[in-house]
């Protein structure tokens, strides 16, 4: 059986061996994608990482006294995985007309508050992006990356990819402060596939 992810994110595991390392097959049907997870990823519950996720934006919001807002009630987890702690991939979907709220015609709306908000939090660190477009299986994604270097000289590099899709937005979310991790993760965007 392979695993097949909807809105509703109903599972049914699929196991196969790719080579050395044994993977789990995801079928995001809502926008017909599969991707390949290593055993060593953890795939976690999506409906919690949402909540978490919210939970630490409303703390850096009252602890910052800003109102950077996402569209929660729109946005939609679909996969959430970590290998050790700092290095995960995360993919969201939000409706179409909710997306172009989502994306405001700048990938980095998503990425850059938080970013910003520990810049104030470690002001000797150093941020550095990067923004252009890049290709997963033949599809065009506008993909912005930024580098923030902490004072005891920990990187965490973030991507993210965005793309409208099928009628959603689709944004696939790498962080990473291990390089090999990172290359890992970069390795699955490459290898996955879009059912067009």
């Amino acid at each position: 059986m392979k695993k097949y992810i909807s809105i509703l994110v109903i599972p049914f595991l699929f196991f196969a061996c790719n080579k050395s390392s044994k993977t789990k097959e995801y079928i995001l049907q809502s926008i017909g994608w599969k991707i390949n997870i290593p055993d060593k990823f953890t795939v976690l519950d999506s409906t919690k990482m949402a909540a978490i996720n919210k939970k630490a934006m409303d703390s850096a919001n009252r602890k910052y006294n800003t109102n950077i807002d996402f569209p929660y009630k729109t946005l939609i987890n679909i996969i959430d995985t970590k290998n050790k702690q700092f290095n995960n991939l995360t993919v969201t979907i939000a409706p179409y007309k909710h997306g172009k709220e989502y994306l405001q015609e700048d990938s980095t709306k998503s990425i850059k508050p938080p970013f910003d908000l520990l810049k104030s939090e470690f002001p000797s660190s150093k941020i550095d992006s990067t923004s252009k477009e890049e290709f997963i299986d033949g599809l065009s994604f506008q993909v912005f990356k930024i580098s923030f270097t902490y004072p005891n000289k920990t990187v965490l590099n973030t991507t993210t990819y965005g793309k409208f899709y099928k009628g959603y937005y689709l944004a696939i979310g790498l962080n990473y402060t291990d390089p090999k991790v990172g290359s890992e993760l970069k390795e699955i965007l490459n290898s996955s596939k879009f059912i067009k």
